[in-house]
């Protein structure tokens, strides 16, 4: 591979597969200082996430979610698709990667000319297809079953080709002794109820007197949120729990998150951000 190569990655899908992918390419970009890196994602989840993006990908292409519906007719989408086309082959790309493994990525990467082409993509049968190993892992496995023996940022980081690697983590100033608490997911089969919680945080409060809880969520969770830490179990801990969930930006919450010692959460946007 030339040093200076030009990689486009597709990644369509929501946040927090976004912040895994700029996992991924943060140790790329490090192993391959020189590589042009081009990001497509969709608008809605990728403006929220621009100060970490930034740091890692050369030239970001954002995709609007109207970008195909303006008048509904087949005609415009072909002419809008033919522009976004445009916009994201202006230069000429190496290596086109598909990390969304979904229809709507599979057909766009089948439209993107690229010398080299992994992650799925639509033949001219329209057939799904998929050529490198760890792409046809991911199509084989972790698509056709709930479970998945593999971390998605390894997966990634397979696909590009380096060797997944333990991370040194900057050291944590510990002498904060905060908690941070994300009690929520994406879907409500990835999470355990508020009572859960409830109890979580009162079992960490009473054997650890010396630390203090934060609660993270998105604006739509502040109900939940109150339901968790209104309970009157938690009453005699109110002066060390304080709830931050729907008054923080992403960023905000990102650098709240940095000033805790400890984080404990499901499989979420924030769960990918503290680590």
């Amino acid at each position: 591979m030339d040093k200076t190569s030009r990689f486009t990655i597709l990644q369509l899908t929501r946040m927090g597969d976004l912040v895994q992918t700029y996992q991924a390419c943060l140790d790329f970009k490090e192993q391959y200082p020189d590589v042009h890196l081009t990001l497509v994602a969709r608008e809605k989840f990728a403006t929220p996430l621009m100060f970490l993006l930034e740091n890692v990908f050369d030239n970001i292409i954002k995709i609007t979610d109207n970008m195909f519906s303006s008048t509904g007719d087949i005609e415009s989408c072909v002419e809008e698709t033919k522009k976004l086309v445009n916009v994201i082959t202006k230069e000429e790309i190496d290596v086109l990667i598909n990390f969304s493994f979904c229809e709507t990525s599979n057909y766009l990467s089948s439209c993107l000319k690229s010398k080299n082409r992994l992650g799925t993509y639509i033949n001219p049968y329209n057939e799904v297809t998929v050529q490198d190993q760890w792409s046809q892992v991911v199509h084989a496995m972790t698509q056709r079953g709930p479970y998945s023996p593999y971390a998605l940022v390894d997966i990634y980081k397979n696909v590009l080709g380096i060797t997944p690697t333990i991370t040194n983590l900057p050291n944590s100033d510990l002498s904060q002794k905060i908690l941070a608490v994300h009690p929520f997911a994406s879907h409500e089969k990835k999470q355990w109820k508020s009572q859960k919680w409830t109890e979580i945080i009162y079992s960490f409060l009473k054997d650890h007197p010396e630390y203090k809880v934060r609660v993270f969520g998105a604006q739509n969770e502040v109900e939940k949120s109150n339901k968790i830490t209104n309970e009157p179990i938690l009453k005699k801990f109110s002066d060390r729990i304080v709830s931050f969930t729907g008054k923080l930006s992403v960023q905000e919450t990102y650098k709240k998150i940095q000033e805790c010692s400890h984080f404990i959460g499901h499989d979420s946007l924030l769960g990918h951000l503290a680590k």
